[in-house]
């Protein structure tokens, strides 16, 4: 064979392999922290600190809210699905509150305007509580088990939309339980952080307000004792509501869900605090304009109407943090 010469030596080009997408699970998110890491992008490392931009919470509600809109007829035939169960295994088994015999039971402080205001702000509090509490153990027991089931196809449907992918109600609802224990066991953690909040709730009103703690030197240092244990349990709230999003993939444990979750929110977890409760404080503030408006106008309705605008929070509430969520993983 003829010897090639130097000027023509054979140049070869290196074959380029095409690069792995980085999967999420749906979106695929089924691996541990450190196969997590593996797989993300050179920036996402930038976006696990402090530098990290989140989007302004107002605008994150805007957009998570504008989404659901995007498949609002299947969404509406979930939300009638459920007030139907809810309806029939919760409301049926619990008396009504007489929101109209209770209002003109109250007596009046002041007159006129203020005074209806003052009557409706009072029965406003009672349906907030009435809402949050339990009169038997099998009402408490259904409403939990429906709880935990419009959550799980609230956030199947939520991620369903984000990622384009039709559906209808009925796949919302067969499709979205297979993880109801690993999100239940995240939920009953999430309930023992609240356990310190709770604790310092309870000293205010045993040092504050019943008066144990008298000079300025003992409120201060009760104040701060109930400020730390409050904090803390904001702490582990930050990351724990995303690990509940991780939880609902396919084969992902709740030890898993919580370990990646907490990389995903390190260095940002009190941005991501300060996010949520601007969520839930706007919720609230909205909800209870419209429950007074509903007062003033038509109180009879005011107990089916909150029960109501709590399952449209729901769904609002799980896209917002959705929408954080595929932020920190940069999709």
């Amino acid at each position: 064979m003829a010897k090639l010469s130097k000027k023509t030596k054979l140049k070869i080009k290196p074959v380029k392999r095409p690069k792995k997408k980085t999967v999420h699970s749906q979106d695929n998110l089924n691996s541990s922290p450190k196969s997590l890491k593996k797989h993300l992008p050179k920036q996402k490392k930038a976006s696990i600190n402090k530098n990290i931009k989140l989007t302004p919470g107002y605008k994150v509600l805007y957009y998570s809210t504008k989404l659901l809109f995007k498949e609002w007829s299947v969404l509406l035939r979930i939300i009638l699905i459920y007030i139907v169960l809810y309806a029939l295994l919760v409301l049926g088994l619990s008396a009504p509150l007489g929101v109209s015999s209770f209002k003109n039971s109250i007596p009046n402080i002041f007159h006129g305007t203020i005074g209806n205001l003052e009557k409706n702000i009072n029965i406003l509090g009672l349906l907030f509580s009435s809402s949050t509490s339990s009169t038997s153990s099998t009402y408490s027991g259904f409403s939990s088990i429906l709880f935990v089931l419009i959550s799980l196809v609230a956030i199947w449907s939520i991620r369903n939309i984000f990622n384009n992918k039709k559906f209808s109600a009925k796949d919302a609802y067969y499709n979205s339980v297979y993880p109801a224990i690993p999100f239940v066991l995240i939920l009953i953690l999430i309930g023992i952080q609240f356990i310190p909040m709770a604790i310092g709730l309870s000293l205010y009103n045993y040092l504050v307000i019943g008066g144990i703690a008298i000079n300025f030197f003992e409120k201060v240092i009760a104040i701060a004792i109930i400020v730390f244990l409050i904090l803390l349990s904001l702490y582990f709230f930050g990351s724990s509501i995303f690990a509940l999003m991780i939880s609902t993939l396919e084969s992902v444990p709740p030890m898993k869900a919580l370990r990646t979750a907490r990389e995903l929110v390190r260095g940002i977890r009190w941005k991501l605090v300060l996010k949520l409760l601007f969520l839930f404080v706007s919720l609230f503030i909205a909800i209870a304009l419209i429950m007074l408006l509903d007062l003033f106008i038509l109180p009879v309705i005011a107990q089916y109407l909150l029960d109501i605008l709590l399952i449209i929070a729901l769904f609002i509430v799980y896209s917002y943090i959705y929408y954080l969520y595929r932020e920190l993983i940069n999709e």
